[in-house]
């Protein structure tokens, strides 16, 4: 295992810097000068001052000298400041990440709680009619776009019924509600997009341990635990869903990025200020080190999150072997 690694780490330098310049020449690749956001709009900025801000950012230099500048003073954690704001990109981030990481943590709890269970669920009534109705009502979260749902679920439950909140993360008044009074208006307002997000993201979770846990409810073994006169919840959480981690594994290291990253569509629809409506600003304004600062802040949860995922499947299942890493 230890060599194993070592090469992973490895891999995963080059890997980042490809990502990197990558990201860095698409970005580069849109129409318009980026300080146009900022110089156009105004009929007082003249072309001097806007000479002066395109040699400010260094936009007058080639874009490899660009890409240098930029990866030097990354690479020694300064992501530089907002061209829209001045402020600086990780003050920006680090006021975004907290609401994002919360909502999607409430999220995953949610779509494991309900996911596993229903996945088992299935396998254990395979071709069943409950099968076949959970299997299309999760398929349905999946098959619709979440934007939709989201209107309709803000429309239906936010505007007609007036049960929840429609935007925002808290009331007008928040500040003078008591700690309990103020995280459970937050709570409140977060149950329509945290909601969303758990009916969008069910049909992954089911439906990979349903199809692992029924080829593992097949096998002689499991037969033999039935003969024996095991509980059948033993037979299914004991014996199918260990084997079923192997692509809920996977699933769950891909899904690091997106803790931190958040949902453009949601975030913007919900009105919250988190890093998924931080970066649609930012594209929207041409703010340079804001979407980098984002982007590379997800590159790296990303090969993070395929690193975790190769140990957690080692943990999970000893018959895996990598070519001379164990």
């Amino acid at each position: 295992m230890g060599p194993f690694l070592l090469r992973r780490l490895a891999a995963l330098i080059p890997t980042f810097f490809g990502i990197t310049l990558i990201s860095f020449a698409v970005l580069h690749l849109a129409p318009g000068q980026p300080v146009g956001t900022m110089t156009d709009l105004n009929v007082k900025v003249s072309m001097e001052a806007r000479q002066r801000r395109i040699a400010e950012f260094h936009l007058d230099q080639p874009l490899h000298k660009q890409y240098g500048l930029w990866l030097k003073k990354t690479l020694i954690g300064d992501f530089g400041d907002s061209w829209n704001d001045g402020r600086p990109v990780l003050e920006k981030i680090g006021e975004a990440i907290p609401i994002t990481v919360g909502i999607n943590l409430l999220a995953l709890a949610g779509i494991l709680g309900l996911g596993i269970p229903i996945g088992l669920f299935g396998a254990a009534r395979e071709n069943s009619g409950w099968d076949h109705l959970l299997t299309g009502g999760v398929l349905i979260g999946f098959a619709l776009p979440t934007f939709w749902i989201a209107l309709l679920a803000l429309d239906f439950f936010g505007v007609r019924l007036g049960w929840v909140p429609v935007s925002g993360l808290n009331s007008l008044e928040a500040d003078r509600f008591g700690f309990l009074a103020f995280w459970g208006d937050r709570l409140h307002h977060l149950l329509l997009p945290v909601g969303v997000t758990i009916f969008g993201g069910l049909a992954g979770i089911s439906r990979y341990v349903r199809s692992q846990a029924a080829q593992t409810l097949r096998q002689d073994y499991i037969r033999t635990a039935r003969a024996k006169g095991l509980p059948e919840s033993r037979v299914l959480f004991r014996h199918a869903f260990r084997n079923a981690l192997l692509p809920l594994i996977t699933i769950l290291g891909l899904s690091i990025p997106g803790l931190i990253g958040g949902s453009v569509i949601l975030e913007t629809i919900f009105a919250i200020p988190g890093m998924g409506r931080l970066f649609f600003d930012a594209v929207f304004m041409r703010d340079q080190p804001v979407v980098m600062g984002i982007l590379i802040l997800g590159a790296i949860l990303t090969l993070l999150g395929n690193l975790l995922a190769d140990i957690a499947y080692a943990a999970a299942d000893p018959r895996i072997r990598y070519g001379g890493g164990s």
